[in-house]
């Protein structure tokens, strides 16, 4: 019935493109996909403005366009859509993978970058404020998001493992790029936000406000209130620049163990995050840029939800904990271009502090220090159509030592219309605070006798080699084609050793082998209809994993197939349809039982999609959208994470209204 369903709506979309009449085209700028892979420039690749079609690793940008034709809310929405990219919630909140072996609740081997500043976790290494269970950015905020496939570390060093995700905002300085929007639906959902912005001759400033409401997006949480709230403003004045981010979120209890009938306590988080810069352009060939940003979070602790044998009883030890993680980060980078060359050096200087007074290891010292140097070189040769890049990175940190980060690249344009790249680099993840030092019973009262996950201090920092090689078309402007090969060596990956009640982290012995292939197909005849079509395929050596908790393969499809399709019959009408397509994946590691007891076996091939229908209605000049999007087309309830005693499948079909008015 699926596929039937899938081929009716793409004929559906097929007749309505056929018969669809012939309109003026209308002005195409950057915020087009098709525009800006084949003239437009990213940053986050080589840390200097590049053409995206000669970056030298394989990058995929989304556009604050796409992002409103597909309806995504959050940052992860988006990039699922994204071949070689694993996005998924999870009873732990939502989670990002890039080409990786998923095998966290934490999203720690990918850098997330906003504006190029890294927000990843202090303490968990992951996504800032995690669990905050689908977002902490306003994603009516965003330019663009530049994903980058593959190591990163020389660089940004540590979490740049897998890949990296670099939020690009907007200045909203346009008249049209200012808007509000408010959506309501399913779980009870209400979200409003009101982005705006102004520039003067030497300034400009911009934020967006946000409120979400809702019920959680898992059965067993779905009865739970959770709130959340964001802020992000940001402003210039000539070379200066300053932003800050605040999110808070709160939710109500939920049964964590329904065998037992317990129930969390309530939680809630704040977070805030200031980052300031002064950008000194000496001339056209001499760049001088630094930055300062810091990275607070103040919440409950882990165990308030983990440790379920606590909470559940009235002598409980855990009450309502909370812990402070905060991050200080300093960069100071010189950008010098010789002759066709492009040189830059740079420094980097971060201090970490966690404080958590229940799930620690005695004697824990809450501060980590790391400083670093890097150097890149990128060489022109033969009128721009060969670019060598090569780059240097070494990180001290305090208690892991010393981490080497080299990478060096080769992009060739043969032909106005080929691109051929090929790459090397390694990357390096120092163990997080968590890995090393955290002391914490984990669903305590489910596994007989209870878990306790306990740090090492002992760790090797983890470290991946990557070997890419890849090619782009262009057979013309609107129809391009890229394809990027990857062979990985991974080396001391850090899992959760197999010894219960103490689940100690270790560094795996064995090495693991990752290879696979990215496929991208971008389609537009007109500006009436376009598609954009992914194929990825990983292969992984886990035939015997080592962890029996932590499963390093886990959550990692085969084949993931994703797609997004636009028409747009009529200037005030168009529609979308965005799937992902995921093959039966791994949940090894976890007893059979755990899989099959709720009826619903983890690891099932399942289709995600999302149809979205919205009028664009001009009202004095303005632009006034009403829109209707169904998410989880399919109504695939989809267990994703195998959890003894919590029901942790998706919620379903979802239903909403979304009303958005841009000035």
């Amino acid at each position: 019935m699926r596929v039937i369903a899938f081929l009716g709506f793409i004929l559906f979309i097929f007749t309505t493109f056929v018969i669809a009449q012939e309109q003026q085209q209308e002005e195409v700028t950057l915020e087009d996909i098709f525009k800006l892979v084949s003239e437009g420039k990213v940053v986050t690749a080589t840390r200097t403005e590049r053409l995206l079609k000669t970056a030298p690793q394989a990058v995929t940008v989304i556009t604050r366009q796409q992002i409103k034709e597909m309806g995504a809310s959050t940052i992860g929405e988006a990039l699922r859509f994204v071949p070689g990219v694993n996005a998924r919630i999870t009873p732990m909140g939502g989670v990002l993978g890039i080409r990786s072996l998923g095998p966290s609740p934490f999203t720690e081997r990918v850098l997330l970058l906003i504006d190029g500043t890294p927000y990843n976790s202090p303490d968990k290494g992951g996504l800032p404020g995690h669990p905050a269970y689908e977002d902490f950015f306003p994603i009516e905020h965003v330019k663009r998001i530049e994903v980058i496939k593959g190591p990163g570390s020389a660089l940004y060093g540590q979490n740049a493992f897998f890949g990296i995700v670099n939020i690009i905002t907007e200045d909203f300085k346009d008249k049209g790029t200012r808007s509000a929007v408010a959506q309501a639906g399913s779980r009870d959902v209400g979200r409003f936000a009101l982005s705006y912005g102004d520039s003067g001759t030497d300034w400009n400033y911009s934020f967006t406000g946000k409120y979400k409401t809702q019920n959680g997006p898992m059965k067993f949480n779905n009865n739970s209130d959770i709130n959340s709230g964001d802020f992000f403003a940001k402003a210039n004045y000539k070379d200066f620049a300053i932003s800050y981010l605040f999110h808070k979120d709160d939710s109500s209890p939920f049964i964590f163990n329904r065998q037992e009938n317990i129930a969390t306590v309530p939680t809630d988080q704040t977070l805030n995050f200031v980052d300031a810069s002064y950008n000194k352009k000496f001339s056209d060939q001499l760049n001088w840029r630094i930055k300062g940003f810091f990275n607070r979070r103040k919440g409950n602790t882990c165990e308030n939800c983990h440790n379920a044998t606590s909470i559940g009883h009235p002598d409980r030890l855990v009450q309502n904990e909370d812990e402070v993680n905060q991050r200080l980060f300093f960069n100071s980078q010189l950008d010098w271009v010789v002759a066709s060359h492009r040189i830059i050096v740079g420094i980097d200087a971060q201090s970490d502090k966690t404080e958590k007074d229940i799930v620690r290891l005695a004697n824990v010292d809450s501060t980590v220090n790391n400083v670093a140097g890097y150097a890149q070189g990128e060489f022109n040769f033969a009128d721009g159509k060969t670019i060598i890049t090569a780059g240097l990175r070494v990180d001290q940190n305090e208690i892991t030592d010393t981490s080497v980060s080299p990478s060096i690249s080769a992009v060739f344009l043969p032909t106005e219309k080929l691109v051929l790249r090929t790459s090397y680099g390694r990357a390096f993840r120092q163990p997080t605070w968590n890995d090393l030092f955290i002391d914490m019973k984990f669903i305590a009262g489910q596994f007989p006798p209870p878990l306790r996950l306990t740090g090492n201090p002992n760790l090797q920092t983890e470290k991946i080699d990557t070997f890419e090689a890849g090619f782009e078309y262009f057979f013309t402007p609107q129809l391009s084609a890229k394809t990027d090969f990857y062979y990985s060596n991974i080396r001391d990956f850090i899992e959760f050793g197999p010894g219960i009640p103490r689940g100690v982290t270790v560094n795996r012995g064995p090495d693991i082998h990752v290879s696979g292939v990215d496929i991208e197909g971008r389609f537009k005849p007109n500006h009436k209809f376009s598609a954009i079509l992914g194929y990825a395929f990983q292969s992984t050596d886990l035939n015997s994993p080592t962890s029996a908790f932590d499963p390093d393969g886990a959550y990692a499809p085969d084949h993931k197939f994703t797609g997004i399709i636009n028409v747009n019959p009529v200037d005030l009408l168009s529609f979308n349809f965005g799937f992902n397509y995921w093959s039966k994946f791994d949940s090894r590691g976890f007893p059979a039982e755990t899989t099959n007891r709720l009826g619903i076996v983890v690891g099932e091939p399942f289709t995600y999609a999302n149809f979205q229908t919205v009028v664009h209605m001009p009202v004095g000049g303005q632009h006034l959208n009403l829109g209707f999007l169904i998410k989880n087309v399919f109504d695939e309830e989809v267990q994703l994470t195998p959890a003894q005693g919590v029901d942790d499948s998706l919620f379903g079909r979802e239903y909403y209204g979304i009303v958005s008015f841009d000035f």
